[in-house]
């Protein structure tokens, strides 16, 4: 039986990540404005984060009914992932332009296009999650945590 596998390899540069991430925390510099310091979010995060992938990594290691396949190196990075960069790098680029509204909803809608079901009716499905979940977010950031978001340059031009 062999131990190594795709979630294994993955769950272990997950481990690693998180390792050099909790290590970086002595580098925040400790503020306290009468309320917490300024690296207990980050510690809750990555006390989450790395519990989570330490999950992962017992769950690759446990054996199933069906073998899985070993790792290789050459089916590694499949082309999902290429595909999502790229198409978040076109949404980092036409933030300005767009906001983050038009440029979010965008986003969502076209990674949820690319990397799930091409039927017509899914397509309704991707932009209607597109939509609300930006939606959602950008009530969240605006009205309730006070966090201006970038407006764009299309909106703004067509508003005035």
């Amino acid at each position: 039986m062999n131990l190594i596998n795709k979630d294994s390899v993955v769950s272990l540069m997950l481990l690693l990540g998180c390792g050099v991430f909790i290590n970086a925390l002595g580098d925040i510099e400790r503020t306290n404005y009468g309320t917490i310091t300024s690296n207990i979010w980050p510690t809750i995060v990555l006390s989450v984060l790395t519990t989570l992938c330490a999950i992962y990594f017992l769950t690759s290691l446990k054996p199933t009914q069906e073998e899985k396949e070993s790792f290789n190196w050459k089916t590694f990075f499949p082309r999902n992932v290429v595909i999502v960069f790229a198409l978040f790098a076109g949404f980092v680029y036409s933030l300005p332009f767009l906001g983050m509204l038009i440029g979010g909803s965008t986003f969502v809608f076209l990674v949820l296009t690319a990397i799930g079901h091409k039927t017509m009716k899914y397509v309704f499905i991707h932009l209607g999650i597109a939509i609300g979940s930006v939606a959602v977010m950008y009530g969240v950031f605006t009205y309730g945590l006070s966090v201006m978001l970038p407006e764009g340059e299309l909106l703004y031009s067509l508003m005035y």
